[in-house]
């Protein structure tokens, strides 16, 4: 990680229990993809855990994006998109510039690609059976 890494240490506080209490797909993974920080961690070592933790669910989420039709899956990979784009923002401070600059060349268009599918997906399974009914509703 040094070749990423400017220097500095950064504060790390422990991994919690808080994994999305309220999704049951994310629930069921949750002790598998929690990482774990010792709190001796250098900000090095917290970026490189956090960072293969996010690589590996946008990995495995991205499998079951391109195997199922379900929008949840879609929904799970733009997640693990997000999240690995807000570690790498937050940790922006102590990466190089260039590591930054490339990962965001790298997730953006990704990202903006799988916000458009999921914006198709939610026209087709819920605005459009919506719409449809309602103009095929008998008058009143």
């Amino acid at each position: 990680m040094t070749d990423i890494v400017n220097g500095g240490e950064l504060s790390v506080a422990p991994a919690t229990d808080s994994f999305a209490p309220f999704d049951p797909f994310a629930q069921a993974l949750a002790p598998a993809l929690r990482p774990q920080l010792s709190e001796e961690a250098s900000g090095a070592d917290a970026f490189e855990t956090l960072a293969r933790a996010g690589a590996e669910r946008i990995a495995e989420t991205a499998g079951a994006f391109l195997l199922t039709d379900d929008p949840e899956a879609t929904r799970q990979l733009r997640v693990a998109m997000r999240r690995q784009r807000c570690l790498i923002k937050l940790f922006a401070p102590a990466l190089s510039a260039a590591f930054v600059e490339e990962q965001g060349e790298r997730l953006r268009p990704l990202s903006q690609a799988l916000g458009a599918v999921r914006e198709a997906e939610v026209i087709a399974g819920e605005t459009l059976p919506s719409l449809i009914e309602a103009l095929t509703a008998a008058p009143e």
